[in-house]
């Protein structure tokens, strides 16, 4: 292909051109393509927005933590019933402090009629 000598004066310009069937057919695949990724790319925001909200309320949390110096966590604990004073406390295993206090109900009452019932059992000879 000979080379064609190219004028000082000539420059490119974007500018419309009317496009061909095969143009126009490859440029409504590609629009189609675009719009099949933005649809792609808004349901994966969605995703990382989600991740994104539950990484900042982890955050949020561990920096109560960090402040605190407390976290909440599982305990073992016990109902200690204190019949004279018609009431159960819920007492921590780990320090012995007291967390909860309630009245005696009817119920506990009976439990502890049934638990000393059972313990005289045990106890008698047989």
């Amino acid at each position: 292909m000979p080379k064609t000598e190219q004028h000082p004066d000539d420059v490119l310009r974007d500018l419309p051109v009317q496009l061909t069937e095969e143009d126009l057919a490859q440029k409504a695949k590609e629009l189609a393509d675009a719009e099949l990724k933005v649809d792609a790319l808004k349901e994966e925001a969605k995703g990382l927005n989600s991740q994104k909200r539950a990484a900042e309320g982890h955050r949020l949390e561990l920096a109560r933590i960090v402040e605190s110096g407390v976290e909440e966590r599982q305990v073992p604990c016990r109902w200690i019933d204190d019949v004279p004073k018609n009431c159960k406390r819920l007492v921590r295993q780990d320090n012995h402090e007291v967390v909860d206090e309630e009245a005696l109900t009817a119920e506990d009452h009976q439990g502890d009629m049934d638990y000393s019932d059972d313990e005289n059992d045990q106890s008698a000879p047989h």
